[in-house]
């Protein structure tokens, strides 16, 4: 898979809730970056993850780029009553995922 397919692949797997098929789409040394969750390696990241596993939500891709490197997707992540926009960078290195940046408001995750 490209960059972009991957970072496709992850949000869709992300948002349908399937932890369990995240992991090979990652690298066993992932660095996970957002406002919530900070991880080091792979193995954390899906712990927490399965803790507080997430919740089936909607998305729609509002723009993407990528290289042969990395991609960079915007996305809008719907769920409930909460609608947020969220701004990815995914690095991948032998056709996994290396590490993720994730940037959102967290304000925006409480219900209007």
């Amino acid at each position: 898979m490209t960059p972009l397919e991957l970072a496709r692949e992850f949000v869709t797997r992300f948002t349908a809730g399937q932890v369990d098929r995240l992991e090979e789409l990652l690298a066993s040394d992932l660095e996970f970056r957002g406002p919530l969750l900070c991880c080091d390696d792979r193995d954390g990241y899906l712990s927490r993850l399965r803790e507080r596993p997430p919740e089936f939500a909607e998305f729609r891709i509002l723009g993407e780029v990528g290289d042969e490197l990395s991609a960079a997707l915007v996305w809008e992540y719907s769920k409930a009553a909460t609608s947020i926009t969220i701004a990815g960078h995914f690095q991948i290195e032998r056709e996994r995922i290396r590490a993720i940046r994730l940037v959102f408001d967290t304000a925006q995750l409480a219900p209007a």
